[in-house]
């Protein structure tokens, strides 16, 4: 089976509602090297499909929530390049949620997310600066960081940067 079958196929299952049955095509992509099929198995396996699935709340058609299954695929997609995998595998080095605590993986993946876009990644870049989590300080990195997701409309950091001096005290 191709990577675009078998995503053809998650995309058949996925769309009913039946993750149980969608995510093994999913796997399949993901396990042929398909970095955006690897982010989304990340995704899904790091809140559960329940999630996504709205209209089906039957536990055949669901896939359970796995922490450890998460960062092995946001890991594998973050080093193809992708941006997802990227924030993903950032945050749970961030929260150490799923894993150890570990502030220089985070920045790590989350600074390469957040040079691709992502604003939520983009803050928490800002904050590592900020604070020194994983970096040394860096008040100015940190402020070029909550302008970049700012401009992108992302609260957390316009908040930020109206009280910017108090935070740096």
């Amino acid at each position: 089976m191709t990577i675009e079958e078998a995503k053809g196929q998650y995309k058949i299952f996925s769309d009913a509602g039946d993750y149980a049955k969608a995510v093994p095509y999913l796997e399949i992509a993901a396990n042929a090297g398909d970095s955006d099929a690897q982010g989304m198995l990340g995704v899904i396996y790091d809140e559960g499909s329940a999630v996504f699935n709205n209209s089906r709340k039957d536990s055949e058609s669901c896939v359970a929530e796995d922490k450890a299954k998460s960062l092995y695929w946001y890991e594998m997609s973050a080093r193809s390049g992708n941006k997802t995998g990227q924030h993903g595998a950032g945050i749970f080095y961030y929260s150490g949620e799923g894993t150890e605590k570990d502030f220089k993986k985070a920045l790590y993946w989350l600074e390469k997310a957040a040079l691709q876009g992502v604003a939520q990644a983009q803050h928490i870049t800002g904050n590592c600066y900020l604070f020194g989590d994983g970096t040394e300080k860096d008040v100015s990195k940190a402020r070029m960081w909550y302008e970049k997701a700012a401009l992108q409309g992302f609260p957390p950091s316009q908040k930020v940067l109206d009280d910017f001096e108090e935070y740096c005290k």
